[in-house]
């Protein structure tokens, strides 16, 4: 998470400018593919201004108990990141006959540890107030968001979460050296916002982990998975933080992971309204 703080700054304004010029991409190909969905952009679940979240649902009857749903949480080590980061995975996983959902949460130093949990176990709750399968509801986390969505799935337990998806988790955070957790926790909660150390069993959970992830090191995943055998750990080869390198392998693992979730909470395939039937011959 502390990677390229102590770059020089013609560096840093470059690396800004290419993460801008990314979130203009992710959003035009986001556009593209909800072009047959509903999409509800900001619904409020708090007063707080990050405290939003947006929907895509497929055109399609709903099922008669309501959607599966599953809830996006963005990374940004507490402090930064937004909902807009999963504007291209929630459509992709809403095609499957998924509700997705990304939220936001307040973000640190202004909102220190546990906030950031708080918001995200509203936003399940307001969630489930929706036209959604209760019995169906799932968590896709990356990075800190991984660690949220384990935590929220061990504190609500498998009656509310049904499954978890995470990528590159920091999992053990007293074993984690990272300049951003002076800036988000004390240090008597480190434990308790540790997934690895609680002892509540996880639902069924696929853990995607970079081999070479330099932010958060695989380790976390390997502690993780030896604390609780219930999850499916995937390493990566090769892989970085956020699956974008080598090119193409996080495209792979994606694509996978949202075949795994659909198989966890979804009963049957389903299309838009709009896609033509071909008639048989």
């Amino acid at each position: 998470m502390a990677e390229g703080r102590d770059l020089p700054v013609p560096v840093r304004r470059a690396a800004s400018a290419l993460v801008d010029i990314n979130k203009r991409r992710r959003a035009l190909q986001g556009k593209l593919l909800s072009v047959d969905m509903d999409v509800w952009d900001g619904m409020v679940y708090g007063e707080h201004p990050a405290q939003k979240m947006d929907a895509w649902e497929l055109l399609d009857f709903a099922p008669r108990d309501g959607w599966p749903a599953a809830l996006f949480l963005h990374g940004g080590g507490w402090q930064t990141g937004d909902k807009e980061a999963f504007s291209v995975q929630a459509p992709l996983l809403a095609r499957r006959g998924i509700l997705a959902i990304s939220a936001g949460y307040r973000l640190a130093p202004e909102h220190p540890w546990p906030a950031q949990l708080q918001d995200v176990l509203a936003a399940i709750e307001n969630l489930r107030t929706l036209q959604v399968d209760p019995t169906r509801i799932a968590l896709w986390g990356v990075s800190v968001g991984g660690q949220l969505a384990l935590l929220a799935a061990q504190i609500l337990g498998p009656e509310i979460i049904s499954a978890v998806v995470t990528v590159g988790a920091p999992a053990d955070l007293t074993a984690w050296d990272d300049p951003a957790l002076d800036q988000v926790f004390t240090h008597d909660q480190l434990s308790a916002a540790s997934p690895t150390l609680r002892p509540e069993k996880l639902p069924p959970t696929l853990a995607l982990h970079g081999a070479l992830d330099r932010s958060v090191p695989v380790s976390q995943a390997r502690a993780l998975k030896a604390a609780h055998p219930e999850i499916t750990l995937r390493v990566v080869p090769f892989a970085d933080h956020m699956l974008r390198i080598p090119p193409g392998v996080g495209i792979r693992e994606l694509r996978g992971a949202r075949k795994w979730l659909t198989e966890q909470i979804a009963t049957s395939s389903r299309r838009s309204k709009w896609k033509a039937h071909k008639k048989k011959k």
